[in-house]
């Protein structure tokens, strides 16, 4: 990845020869610090100017610079998915330069991939008053209304920044899925619990908002006990007809629900809430937690086996026979259920959902919930699948590969 660093490069055309010897260990620090921060060495460049800053205090090339060290290294934990330590980083370099509104741009954007969504807002805003309507800042901040489900001021702003960068065709898509999205969800009625915000079409035969908002509840505290995490904001959920929910997601027809920052279920209509519903929200809500906890990165065997988990401790549907399966030589390896299960076949779309419950079933129930709340984090700060599972599990002696090995021997 390449990082967007402006350096502040006026130290390489001052005359060294006018410099005494002090003044020109400072600079030559400087410039070493420079060439560090240009190869993306960035702990290694903050050191060398913090200490030329310690040696010649208040120089403003060098603080400019030590702000600039600081962004890269913010930006370069938001890509490995550190975002609680890239926004420490880019706090910091707000103290150097704070006529910098990009260090409060990046630390807005940490701060709400980290689910901060409050302090994210206070960010974005600040760097919105430095720059004026900077269409970059006006894009992130109308992705934190989306993300917060304040969908009028999202589409707003996200117009007003779209003006301003009529070719940018990212802005433009989400723009108009927000617009879809609006179209429908204003006409939707809302409900409120502590965690939740619940939109959807009032049935006249019976009033089920607060009936699936209990059943929500229920699943935060059971996944909270579970993982030792309770998410803080309040979760949006919508319950879309069929036609909404395949028109507005985009998703195959096998699927009833989809989380992407929102809980979207296609369940509209409803007149009851049934083992069988309170089952899909666990499964939705049990997303939830892994995207905070885990961020983007974790496999779908374990996102969809935790959410399958959770969903069974409500309905326990038929199983597929996976000794008969495996008899046949038929099931996945757990690699091929790294990725989106979109791309699976739709006639084994079910038994790869059975095989994740039951290899991640498998790992709760020989070394428990602790371990899994250990597991989780590690993909958030960019671990892969085998190296996470071989550092929570070592101790047992066992790893990835003797995991899957022994699972499938106990079938």
């Amino acid at each position: 990845m390449r990082y967007l660093v402006l350096l502040i490069l006026l130290s390489l055309s001052l005359p060294t020869f006018d410099l005494d010897a002090y003044e020109r260990g400072v600079w030559q620090k400087n410039e070493a610090a420079i060439k560090l921060l240009n190869q993306q060495q960035f702990e290694q460049a903050l050191a060398l100017l913090i200490e030329a800053d310690r040696e010649s205090p208040d120089n403003a090339v060098i603080r400019k610079n030590i702000a600039m060290g600081y962004f890269g290294a913010g930006q370069q934990q938001i890509h490995a998915g550190n975002y609680g330590r890239a926004a420490e980083l880019l706090q910091e370099g707000k103290g150097y330069n704070d006529q910098e509104p990009r260090l409060w741009l990046l630390r807005g954007i940490a701060l709400m991939k980290n689910g901060t969504f409050g302090e994210a807002e206070s960010e974005l805003n600040e760097a919105l008053a430095m720059t004026g309507d900077e269409p970059r800042v006006l894009g992130q901040l109308g992705q934190l209304y989306y993300e917060t489900d304040r969908m009028f001021e999202a589409v707003d702003i996200w117009q007003r920044a779209l003006f301003l960068d009529s070719g940018n065709a990212s802005l433009a898509a989400r723009l108009e899925k927000a617009e879809r999205e609006l179209k429908v969800e204003k006409e939707l009625d809302r409900y409120y619990s502590g965690h939740f915000i619940l939109s959807y079409a009032e049935n006249s035969k019976a009033d089920v908002g607060g009936a699936i908002l209990d059943a929500l509840e229920e699943a935060y505290t059971w996944s909270g006990a579970k993982l030792g995490h309770y998410p803080e904001r309040q979760t949006p959920v919508i319950l879309y007809t069929q036609h909404q929910f395949s028109g507005l997601t985009g998703s195959p027809e096998w699927a009833a629900g989809l989380y992407d920052g929102k809980i979207r279920l296609s369940i509209g209509g409803l007149t009851r809430v049934s083992s069988n519903v309170k089952a899909l929200l666990a499964h939705e809500f049990m997303h939830v937690m892994v995207r905070e906890m885990a961020g983007n990165r974790v496999p779908f065997w374990l996102n969809e086996g935790l959410a399958e988990l959770a969903a069974r401790e409500q309905d326990n549907p038929a199983l597929v026979q996976l000794e008969a399966t495996l008899a046949d030589g038929k099931l996945f390896a757990m690699q091929e259920l790294e990725g989106e299960f979109r791309a699976i076949a739709p006639k084994r779309i079910g038994l790869a959902y059975e095989q994740s419950y039951s290899f991640v079933s498998y790992l709760i129930d020989r070394f428990g919930w602790y371990q899994m709340a250990e597991l989780l984090p590690l993909f958030k700060s960019g671990s892969g699948t085998r190296d996470a599972i071989d550092l929570v599990y070592g101790d047992y002696g066992v790893g990835f590969v003797s995991l899957e090995r022994d699972w499938r021997r106990q079938l």
